[in-house]
């Protein structure tokens, strides 16, 4: 059985407009269509490109929790 719970980065388009994100991988494959739900991306949206290997919703948590810890970056956190 497949694990749910793994997501791919992806290139994605909606008209002239592109991004890349973070989709599950069921739907990480170059011409599905993915509905993104998040500010100023919403809408159906075409998969151009999917890159490297699935990650898990945990690892990607964990990262995220990470990127906004201002103690990983002493140069704005005055230390």
């Amino acid at each position: 059985m497949k694990n749910h719970n793994l997501y791919h980065q992806c290139a994605l388009s909606h008209g002239d407009t592109r991004t890349i994100g973070w989709i599950p991988e069921r739907a990480s494959k170059v011409g599905c269509k993915v509905e993104l739900k998040t500010d100023g991306f919403s809408g159906l949206w075409d998969v151009n490109k999917v890159y490297g290997t699935a990650v898990t919703r945990a690892y990607l948590e964990k990262k995220e929790a990470a990127r906004r810890d201002p103690g990983n970056f002493p140069s704005i956190a005055g230390s």
